[in-house]
């Protein structure tokens, strides 16, 4: 969930939105393009619209992957709007150009 400046994860048990802590370096990504946020063993993921996948682990250290479509193993487009985590630990992202 988004709100101004601020950034919160849900847990459908629980009734009160946690704070994620925003003191992450974001390498001039554009908090107003983050299209969705997931969080497993330790890693933030945030797809944008535009700038394509962040990852930042639990020590605030970020990567920033973008799309080549002449490598393999890469994004196909920087335009995300969804992700969804597996229980195998399988990251599946939406974009523009489809999964």
């Amino acid at each position: 969930m988004f709100a101004k400046k601020k950034v919160f994860t849900l847990n459908p048990l629980s009734s009160s939105p946690k704070p994620v802590p925003l003191n992450w370096k974001l390498n001039g990504m554009n908090p107003a393009y983050i299209t969705s946020l997931g969080y497993q063993s330790g890693i933030y993921y945030l797809t944008t619209a535009q700038q394509g996948l962040f990852t930042i682990d639990t020590r605030g250290k970020t990567t920033h992957h973008i799309a080549d479509l002449f490598q393999a193993n890469k994004l196909n487009s920087n335009n995300l709007n969804t992700l969804f985590l597996s229980n195998e630990h399988v990251l599946w992202l939406g974009s523009d150009r489809g999964i």
